[in-house]
């Protein structure tokens, strides 16, 4: 939800506004997972090949 609220925020700015919001998005997303990859977990059966 926050992140489409970003794009659309964004928007309002122009293209390099929307790409900037972009990145941030990708930037959380990578945050995210590298901690849930790091902590043991039930469904971590799940992600793990």
């Amino acid at each position: 939800m926050l992140t489409t609220r970003k794009i659309v925020l964004a928007d309002l700015m122009g293209d390099a506004a929307i790409l900037k919001a972009m990145k941030t998005n990708e930037d959380d997303t990578v945050t995210a997972y590298e901690r849930a990859s790091g902590h043991d977990h039930p469904m971590r059966v799940f992600f793990v090949a």
